[in-house]
């Protein structure tokens, strides 16, 4: 049987990259293929991420190029958001894009006796991300220098704005193979068990591709998701963390909604709790006071992305909520459940943001456990690239000297000083308040 490799470049906290990516790796084991840890041998090399911003598409093609040039008696299958949000690579030789909601296909191309849609995830496996350390122009990789005569996509689809990532203090790295011992390191701790309870989501931001090219939000039945919870409860499982894009998308297309959802699963009389990933704002201020108080209880986090702190920004982003009562919110869940963990995140550089609104975010730290600050960038389908006011590059670069004076300052108050940064990505982590 053939050897499999899997890689992903999305960070390991991202739920629902690791249950796709450990979905396809129980499918290739349960059919008995050999799962490898080196792409070295490989016979087929599975690659998941999700390119959702401009840099990380540009690192995403990189790395695609990278596999097919140095190992290419390998096939190259994509998964994740790369077939929606990078379509110009179908047709390219060696490589297959797949969609998990197209799971047939994994039927069709692959030898098994077991169905992917068989396959059950009872604990997500770590994948360590694929990283590029200290990029060079002219000699990509380690190899030799004729390597430019051999690339699969040309100079300019490979381009990187090397100044841009040294003023904004990209972290980046040489792609690196993975590490052995760690290759089946299970993300997860023993007795928390991921439940998809939906793909996509329903929402048509006027910054994001997803909807505009994966579709509407699909739900999984709310009698299916409660069976499996009885089930899990029974293998003693005691904590659920909710695959999805967003959780408060559930039940659009099925005449259902997420209160709906939280409120059924909170009618099971067991010892359980709950994390949720992504609780869009507008949802959270009209579901609310129909969520039944005492499922805050069992939540252990949620993050309740508000975006930017600007209604003017926020109708540009076509979206839809009053910040304030979202804000007053979050804090009547932290008086039900104190221990709650709630985090948010910005988008700055979003097209006409003024400095003043940029500065407005500083303001409700303090509101929230976790802030992550994730930078602007055009996507293709969207309404965004067309609006007035891009933020020029000496502005952008003021903003960001200004967020790091920002986060020193919060880190000598009430922030920890185990903070990350990720490609572009801040996050302010609390530690006391």
């Amino acid at each position: 049987m053939q050897n499999v490799f899997i890689g992903s470049w999305s960070w390991s906290e991202h739920k629902v990259c690791a249950y796709q990516s450990t979905v396809v790796y129980n499918f290739f084991e349960q059919n008995g293929y050999t799962l490898i840890s080196s792409p070295i041998n490989a016979d087929i090399i599975v690659l998941n991420g999700y390119p959702f911003e401009e840099f990380e598409e540009k690192i995403n093609l990189l790395t695609i190029n990278y596999y097919l040039v140095r190992y290419p008696n390998a096939n190259i299958v994509l998964i994740g958001s790369i077939p929606a949000m990078m379509p110009y690579l179908q047709g390219i030789s060696r490589i297959q894009m797949i969609w998990l909601k197209e799971k047939d296909k994994f039927d069709a191309l692959f030898m098994r006796s077991i169905s992917i849609h068989n396959i059950e995830v009872d604990t997500l496996r770590f994948f360590i991300p694929l990283n590029i350390e200290s990029l060079n122009i002219d000699k990509y990789w380690y190899l030799d220098a004729n390597i430019e005569s051999r690339y699969i996509f040309s100079q300019e689809d490979l381009s990187i704005d090397f100044d841009a990532i040294q003023a904004w203090n990209y972290p980046i790295d040489r792609i690196s193979e993975y590490n052995t011992e760690k290759y089946n390191y299970l993300l997860d701790k023993t007795g928390e068990y991921p439940l998809e309870i939906c793909t996509w989501c329903g929402w048509h931001c006027s910054y994001c591709d997803i909807r505009s090219i994966a579709g509407f939000v699909q739900s999984i039945p709310t009698e299916i998701i409660l069976r499996k919870i009885k089930r899990w409860l029974w293998l003693w499982y005691t904590i659920f963390h909710f695959i999805d894009e967003d959780s408060a998308s559930y039940g659009l297309d099925i005449w259902k909604n997420f209160a709906q959802l939280l409120n059924e699963i909170n009618a099971i009389e067991w010892n359980f709790r709950l994390k949720i990933f992504y609780f869009e704002p507008g949802r959270l201020e009209k579901l609310f006071h129909t969520i039944d108080p005492a499922i805050w209880n069992r939540i252990i986090n949620f993050c309740v992305p508000l975006q930017t702190m600007s209604q003017r920004i926020l109708k540009l982003m076509n979206r839809s909520y009053n910040i304030p009562n979202v804000l007053s919110i979050t804090q009547e869940i932290k008086r039900i459940n104190p221990n709650i963990i709630i985090t948010t995140q910005f988008i700055y550089w979003f097209p006409s943001e003024t400095f003043d609104e940029f500065k407005t975010y500083f303001q409700v730290i303090n509101y929230f456990d976790e802030v992550w600050f994730w930078y602007y960038s055009d996507r293709k389908w969207t309404q965004s690239p067309f609006f007035m006011g891009k933020i020029p590059k000496e502005e952008m670069i003021r903003r960001l000297v200004f967020l790091w004076k920002m986060k020193e300052h919060f880190l000598t108050k009430i922030f920890d000083k185990n903070e990350t940064l990720h490609q572009g990505i801040h996050i302010f982590q609390k530690r006391d308040i």
